[in-house]
């Protein structure tokens, strides 16, 4: 594939670029150490990121330029909500105003580039096939430098990332692992092509081998089932046996079978077991999440805002000790969400994933799979993992995803009536 130097290709490596700097460049960074005069990374790739962003809207005038944008209402309904909760934790426990902002600086920043993203993407400032083509060979480099640091773990650590030593466990959480099997899966389905299935098989390493997550894999399996059962031209005894495939590994998975055969696993390449009950740990937070929404109206509708955990105050709100462990937002998925966001925050995200699945249905028809394979599998996610409101590369994928759509559906499309 020839490398493109045109100014579009050089806004979409760019955007490319940030996907990479946002997963610290396939977690090849130490954050903890790495320092430019007084800038630590997070702050480097944030400046880099707004900074790009920002040129590339006075570069094209983007302010002069009309360009119809579907989500527009929802991503200005999840910047409003961000900062209600920044507020509302200042009334509730007098939470600093800018201790509310610091955690959701990354999410709302990444919000308010989708006007300018969606706007270069429709003038042709931006190519979306180059994008995905670097969203793919980025995701291969990802899974296989993670897999080595897996397959190494006991002798070097080259991957700056929490691990679970004892399950040779890596918490990447990265989009570019994923993202590359649905698009492999749609391109194979669309080309008949089997080279594309590499994606989607390196996409299960990543989820058997690296991430080790039990729903992530249930989701992405039924993500991509329902990507093959949609197809045109499916047989009734293939679909049969795909769905007696699907029910089959997705029963496996969340059953006491899949915990014991992952537990001998551990015990037969590391001698050790998992040991941590992280359900329970959930239940609690949950629990204690439900109580506090309940103390009075105003948190009901409004949350309980965004607590920083780094403000002593919050120690009694979403962090409460629980044994040795403490419970906390990430891994509490839509019910931490509903916790900073109260019942308005709900609202927003049924809204707005209402749309997606709008669009992602309609491009379903049009033959192009992976968007509705993907918002099955956020779906399914949302009881545990809310990656988009918590992972930066994820908040951006997320933000492509409603581009790419639109993209599809209005830009390039010949009826003008899709959206």
């Amino acid at each position: 594939m020839k490398l493109k130097v045109g100014k579009k290709s050089l806004n979409s490596y760019f955007l490319i670029l940030v996907f990479v700097l946002m997963e610290q460049c396939f977690y090849l960074i130490n954050t903890n150490t790495f320092r430019i005069i007084f800038l630590n990374y997070a702050m480097l790739w944030f400046l880099f990121f707004v900074g790009g962003i920002a040129l590339l809207y006075i570069q094209y005038r983007l302010n002069k330029k009309s360009v119809r944008m579907y989500f527009s209402s929802d991503v200005v309904a999840l910047i409003i909500v961000a900062l209600v909760s920044i507020v509302q934790c200042n009334f509730l426990i007098g939470q600093p105003l800018a201790m509310g902002f610091a955690p959701q600086r990354n999410y709302i920043f990444i919000l308010i580039s989708y006007f300018i993203i969606r706007k270069l993407i429709a003038l042709d400032k931006m190519d979306v096939d180059t994008i995905i083509n670097g969203l793919m060979a980025c995701g291969v480099i990802s899974i296989i430098i993670y897999w080595l640091q897996v397959v190494l773990i006991d002798h070097v650590q080259f991957v700056h990332v929490y691990m679970a030593e004892r399950t040779a466990r890596l918490y990447v959480d990265s989009f570019l692992c994923v993202i590359i099997g649905f698009l492999g899966l749609y391109k194979y389905l669309a080309d008949n092509n089997k080279k594309y299935l590499i994606f989607v098989l390196l996409e299960l390493v990543y989820e058997l081998v690296i991430g080790q997550s039990r729903l992530e894999l249930a989701s992405v399996v039924i993500g991509y089932a329902t990507m093959i059962l949609l197809m045109k031209k499916l047989s009734i005894r293939k679909i049969g046996i795909i769905l007696i495939g699907v029910i089959a590994i997705v029963v496996f998975i969340n059953s006491g079978y899949f915990e014991r055969f992952n537990e001998a696993l551990q015990m037969q390449f590391h001698n050790t077991t998992t040991g941590v009950n992280t359900m329970a740990i959930r239940k609690v937070a949950r629990d204690e999440f439900v109580k506090q929404l309940k103390h009075s109206p105003v948190t009901l509708i409004l949350g309980c805002g965004y607590p920083n955990i780094g403000y002593a105050g919050t120690a009694s709100t979403a962090y409460i000790a629980v044994g040795n462990e403490r419970i906390g937002l990430v891994d509490n998925g839509i019910f931490a969400f509903v916790y900073v966001y109260g019942l308005l925050g709900a609202v927003v995200v049924v809204k707005w994933f209402y749309k997606l699945y709008k669009c992602a249905w309609r491009l379903y028809r049009d033959n192009i799979y992976w968007p509705l394979g993907f918002m099955i599998a956020l779906t399914i996610l949302l009881y545990n993992i809310t990656f988009w409101w918590n992972k930066p590369s994820w908040t951006l994928g997320m933000i492509f995803l409603m581009c790419y759509m639109e993209h599809k559906l209005n830009d390039e499309s010949e009826r003008s009536d899709i959206l």
